[in-house]
């Protein structure tokens, strides 16, 4: 079974997290951090984030995709990233 990274923040990219979730093993979610959301400012997760958490995977939200968290990654090993609606640019290195 492929050991998958899904990339992804919004709702619209939920349907396809779940779909990945049924038929490989989604080693983990990368999402951007928790921000405010409303008049109260409420830190709010993403839906990605919530529908991850609903499948007991692991979620990671770093501020930048610095070289601390590529050598994170790296080491974690994954085969494959899968990315929909992620709203940062992965950097070579990264892709490598």
């Amino acid at each position: 079974m492929m050991k998958i990274l899904f990339a992804g923040t919004p709702a619209i990219a939920v349907p396809t997290l779940k779909a990945l979730a049924e038929n490989h093993q989604v080693f983990g979610v990368l999402t951007n951090p928790d921000r405010p959301a409303g008049r109260k400012n409420i830190l709010t997760p993403s839906p990605v984030k919530v529908c991850a958490l609903e499948l007991a995977i692991p979620v990671f939200q770093p501020e930048k995709l610095d070289e601390k968290f590529i050598s994170y990654m790296k080491a974690e090993g994954f085969d494959t990233l899968i990315t929909f609606a992620f709203g940062k640019i992965f950097k070579k290195d990264f892709l490598d």
